[in-house]
């Protein structure tokens, strides 16, 4: 490990040859953000890809939710819980809406809709106020 130390601090840095705009900067840091505020409250039943852990009810990838372009169903589902009888018996999730910010819902609703729906939402903070 010391030699891989020794290494990496001797390797100069690369310069990307990618620029973004800062329109497609705040997308994309906006999209991070998404992803983190994911792997801490939802990753957890939903896993990382959205596969589901216990249920097909779970399971993110196909939903009518996360295809919505405007985003209506998910942030609703994330500030507000949803609950269901099944075949199977009751599914629920708990509603996120007291513990996260406006922030907080725009950006995870707009990574989950990117990643697993297709494309980014679009949603802001203002939005997800108005929703409320």
């Amino acid at each position: 490990i010391h030699a891989m130390v020794v290494y990496l601090r001797t390797v100069k840095p690369q310069s990307s040859a990618v620029t973004l705009t800062a329109g497609e900067a705040g997308h994309d840091a906006n999209l991070a953000y998404g992803r983190q505020v994911y792997a801490r409250e939802c990753a957890n039943c939903h896993r990382l890809d959205g596969s589901g852990t216990q249920s097909r009810y779970e399971m993110l990838h196909g939903a009518e939710t996360v295809a919505d372009r405007n985003g209506v169903n998910l942030t609703q589902v994330v500030l507000y819980g949803s609950s269901m009888d099944t075949p199977s018996g009751h599914v629920s999730m708990p509603g996120f809406g007291k513990g996260l910010t406006d922030t907080d819902v725009a950006a995870v609703v707009n990574f989950t809709t990117d990643k697993l729906g297709g494309h980014a939402s679009g949603l802001s903070p203002q939005d997800v106020a108005s929703r409320r």
